[in-house]
């Protein structure tokens, strides 16, 4: 549910800017970055950063090899926002956003506190 959360707020604030406020990391690092190895580090940081909230939200909610998850999940949150934005169309992030759907419903997870395993079944 938080990385829904994540996505439903990007495109909130994605459509509200008129579809100016994307990623402003992806744009230095993509224009700036290259030619600046100060610049790479701080926004490599940045980067980091975010994968390891995504991935101790994802770890929380039980999901195997979150690190995994969380960096496949930042990259295509990251595709939608260049998508949407050049489309000035919230769309392709609704796509991500299903996406993602699909990609956590495949992922197992593990038994979280409170939740009891299903009972074993004996044979008759």
């Amino acid at each position: 549910r938080a990385v829904a959360v994540f996505i439903e707020q990007l495109t909130a604030t994605l459509v509200g800017s008129s579809y100016e406020a994307g990623c402003p990391l992806a744009t230095t690092a993509l224009e700036l970055a290259a030619g600046d190895d100060v610049l790479a580090t701080a926004i490599a940081s940045w980067f980091r950063s975010w994968t390891a909230r995504l991935t101790e939200a994802l770890d929380t909610e039980g999901y195997a090899d979150a690190p995994t998850l969380a960096t496949a999940v930042l990259s295509a949150v990251e595709g939608g926002l260049i998508l949407a934005r050049v489309e000035r169309d919230p769309a392709p992030l609704h796509r991500v956003a299903a996406g993602v759907d699909l990609l956590l419903a495949s992922v197992p997870r593990a038994i979280t506190e409170g939740t009891a395993p299903a009972p074993e079944r004996r044979p008759d």
